[in-house]
């Protein structure tokens, strides 16, 4: 993940994906309107974001995610989920992490 105001990447933990957005742990500091963007092993091409919410979690933060490229995004991250085995038209967490 990179944010607009950094030209450093840092790994990050998907929590949550649909079509429309994402939840993810682990990743830098950011501000509610801040705009970056998200590569996801297994999809072609990065997803730009808008940072809509921060929630604070045990100690650190989870950033809720709106895509931005619309229709685009949706067809990318809708193919993944389908790979997967997921419904494209509800939104299901992700495994998470031990």
């Amino acid at each position: 993940m990179t944010l607009d105001a950094s030209a450093t990447g840092s790994a990050v933990q998907l929590r949550d994906l649909s079509p429309h957005g994402a939840a993810v742990t682990g990743g830098p500091a950011a501000q509610q309107g801040a705009r970056g963007g998200l590569a996801i092993d297994g999809v072609e091409a990065g997803l730009a974001f808008v940072v809509r919410q921060i929630e604070a979690v045990g100690g650190g933060f989870m950033l809720h995610l709106d895509f931005t490229a619309g229709p685009e995004a949706a067809g990318v991250v809708g193919r993944l989920l389908q790979r997967h085995g997921l419904a494209v038209d509800s939104v299901r967490p992700v495994a998470r992490a031990a």
